[in-house]
């Protein structure tokens, strides 16, 4: 029996502290740098040295997924260290992704259903997964290992909390945890467990959109402006491939529809996606993936999936199985007033 391909991406609620990627100066130059560029110029590229493809399973783990990937590219890039001697825990960081989408009904200490609500298998939110990296940190997945809940008796995904180290405050962070640097954590005095981490490293997420909309509308408890999750998501192609050119992946969310739905959607045997959604479509849900790639010419995006190595099954090229070339049309394009594709972060670390 194949396994059910699960989504499990959630829209990033407003949040005015978002901080831009590009300032307003270096939007201006690369944009103005682009329009003099002939269209379709340049040969397709590909960040170099990928992360091996997650299955993320039975699980609606896409964005702790897409976010471990994100983030063990960027620690290689800066540390050099091998994908093998870095594998950061999907499940640790899934779980606390939870935890900080609902920071005021999962409330550990004070909320007896603090549990059930951050053990129930419902997505998370793209921001809420990297911040978890800057409050929480990860341990490593031999710690909270991975696995399909129906299948694994050591992970049972969140059910049984005491058969694994407490997700909040594992009593050997210390020894196989990867953390932020003390001043990252000055909103959380119990992050740093007060002994030198394994990986002690300083971690940056940044949002792509447009800097201009970047502290316009107050502090932290600002109310959001009309049509925000347009605007905030309305990034031209041409800064996603900037992105990618300045060598970093960014993580994404995908809305998937009943007549356009990633899970059944043909591919070309060159691994194209081939249907994009229509006004029309019946939104069926959110999905989390990292953008690796760029064709200018053809006008695509190479996408690393979390459903596998052998998905998609129609693509013949081996090269691509986990991933595959999306249409510019999925990030150009939206669907009831709202962007196909959204939250785009970029992780970084030094």
């Amino acid at each position: 029996m194949e396994t059910e391909l699960r989504l499990g991406n959630i829209r990033d609620k407003f949040d005015a502290r978002d901080r831009p990627l590009y300032t307003t100066d270096e939007v201006q130059a690369f944009t103005a740098l682009a329009s003099e560029s002939a269209p379709g110029a340049g040969s397709p590229f590909v960040l170099p040295d990928l992360p091996p493809v997650y299955n993320q399973g039975g699980i609606g783990s896409c964005v702790a997924n897409a976010v471990a990937s994100a983030l063990r590219y960027a620690h290689k890039k800066s540390t050099g260290t091998a994908y093998k001697d870095f594998e950061p825990s999907r499940m640790f960081l899934y779980y606390n992704a939870r935890v900080n989408s609902d920071p005021v009904n999962i409330n550990i200490a004070g909320n007896p259903n603090a549990e059930t609500k951050a053990r129930h298998d419902g997505g998370s939110h793209n921001r809420s997964a990297i911040h978890s990296l800057l409050m929480q940190g990860v341990c490593l997945e031999a710690l909270w290992p991975y696995g399909n809940p129906s299948s694994d008796q050591t992970t049972h995904l969140f059910e049984h909390l005491d058969k694994k180290p407490n997700p909040i405050e594992p009593e050997d962070w210390n020894k196989a945890t990867w953390q932020a640097k003390g001043s990252s954590h000055l909103n959380d005095p119990k992050a740093l467990s007060g002994e030198k981490d394994i990986i002690p490293r300083a971690i940056g997420y940044y949002r792509i959109f447009d800097p201009a909309l970047a502290g316009a509308v107050g502090g932290a408890a600002a109310s959001p402006p009309p049509s925000w999750e347009y605007n905030w998501n309305n990034v031209p192609t041409a800064w996603l491939e900037k992105t990618l050119l300045d060598g970093f992946p960014f993580v994404f969310g995908v809305r998937i529809y009943k007549d356009a739905d990633l899970r059944i959607s043909k591919f070309t045997p060159g691994g194209v996606l081939v249907k994009p959604p229509t006004n029309k479509s019946e939104d069926m849900g959110g999905h989390a993936m990292m953008a690796i790639g760029f064709d200018s010419a053809k006008k695509l995006f190479l996408v690393q999936n979390s459903w596998g190595s052998t998905w998609p099954a129609d693509i013949t090229d081996a090269s691509l199985k986990g991933r595959f070339w999306m249409p510019y049309e999925w990030f150009e394009r939206s669907v009831n007033n709202l962007p196909c594709t959204y939250d785009y972060w970029v992780i970084k670390t030094s």
